[in-house]
């Protein structure tokens, strides 16, 4: 089993509006689906089973610099359906990650647990290790934020 963070990120909707990215997790999180583009690192490597976090990026630090959610991936499949245009602009997207019920607990400021980390290799500029849409973690990461979401 595999473990991963994946990230959602800022965007803009057709009036070149911010559309926040607790707003654009949410949406991803109320479809039980995580989208992959053409450039999304580390797609190939997501199989059944393996466990994910969410993680909110952006500016707003009330909301964002966040890890939100946690679960399972149900399965990886080619996105015949699924789109986020009413939310926001993005590039098509080609493949979908399939959620099994996720956990929705107290969100976890990656400044609580970034120290703890073993992923985040430059501990005062992390930010360049939250980039990429999807990151490999160990075992150890994702049980170290689990159990804060789950204080």
């Amino acid at each position: 089993m595999n473990y991963y963070v994946f990230v959602n990120s800022r965007s803009y909707d057709y009036k070149d509006k911010v559309v926040p990215s607790y707003k654009i997790s949410s949406y991803r999180l109320k479809n039980k689906v995580f989208p992959l583009y053409s450039g999304t690192k580390r797609q190939t490597f997501l199989k059944p089973n393996d466990s994910f976090i969410f993680y909110l990026a952006g500016r707003r630090k009330q909301v964002a610099y966040s890890f939100v959610a946690y679960g399972t991936i149900e399965g990886v499949v080619t996105n015949d359906h699924y789109s986020e245009d009413e939310l926001h602009l993005s590039a098509p997207i080609e493949k979908i990650v399939k959620l099994k019920p996720i956990v929705e607990y107290k969100p976890v400021s990656i400044y609580l647990v970034k120290d703890k980390l073993s992923f985040i290799t430059k501990k005062k500029k992390w930010g360049s290790s939250m980039q990429g849409g999807i990151i490999k973690i160990t075992k150890e990461d994702f049980n170290i934020i689990v159990k804060e979401m789950n204080k």
